[in-house]
């Protein structure tokens, strides 16, 4: 398979996806934080709703979820470089099932914390800018 076009579509599905699902995390987050009170969750996206509409509400701090498609790329770079690296260098005295155990568990060990590192960031942005604004 083409590389520039897996990461393509990578990142169109992972645009696609944030899109989608970014309002139900918004309104998680607000459920998770309210003051203490009844509503359900179909109350609180009718109650977001008619305050301060889709755009305003829905989509808010969306850019900085956006921001975090940069490092989707890198995930999956890192993940093969990784596994390639460690599968061309298997020590003599460990089995193959052995190595790619290892092999598996270490490259994504890798490739998940140098994405977490970088997104960590936009994470705590997100979720703080999300705190901090007008409860309903």
């Amino acid at each position: 398979m083409n590389k520039i076009r897996f990461l393509f579509l990578l990142s169109t599905s992972s645009f696609v996806l944030r899109t989608c699902s970014y309002p139900l995390a918004l309104t998680k987050t607000r459920l998770q934080t309210r003051d203490k009170g009844g509503k359900s969750t179909f109350e609180m996206v009718k109650q977001i709703y008619s305050h301060q509409g889709i755009r305003s509400a829905f989509y808010r701090r969306y850019s900085v979820s956006i921001c975090a498609l940069i490092f989707e790329p890198i995930f999956i770079v890192t993940l093969e470089i990784t596994r390639t690296f460690l599968h061309n260098n298997r020590p003599k005295s460990l089995s193959i099932s052995q190595w790619d155990t290892f092999t598996s568990s270490a490259s994504a060990g890798t490739a998940a914390l140098l994405q977490q590192t970088f997104l960590g960031r936009f994470s705590i942005q997100r979720f703080s800018n999300e705190l901090f604004q007008i409860n309903i």
